[in-house]
């Protein structure tokens, strides 16, 4: 009778333990799969900060090739506007004189 029911208690220890084990196994894939999704997470924040710095870096250039183009052009159009107006003041002076001599 004893050896039976320690037989009996021993099977159901076991069969406790082997669940026990079964259960520890199952957590352990579960953290192991939660520390790869947040990795994963990780990685997709760190990228998606990196795009935009990227796009970031790129709009920054391209503004800047706007601005040197612009400023480029302002200059040349200040140069231009400065030349027209010291034309119009030498042909202005010019006439001028020949209307005096003109006259006198």
């Amino acid at each position: 009778g004893d050896f039976k029911r320690l037989t009996a208690e021993a099977s159901v220890v076991s069969s406790k333990a082997e669940t026990h084990v079964e259960t520890i196994i199952q957590m352990q894939a579960a953290q192991h799969r939660a520390e790869q999704a947040q990795d994963l997470h990780d990685l997709l924040l760190l990228r998606r900060t990196w795009l935009h710095l990227a796009d970031a870096t790129v709009a920054h250039r391209r503004m800047r090739r706007i601005e040197s183009a612009a400023s480029k052009l302002g200059d040349r159009s200040c140069a231009r506007y400065t030349f027209r107006a010291l034309r119009t003041a030498l042909q202005l002076s010019v006439a001028g004189r020949v209307v005096r001599q003109r006259v006198v």
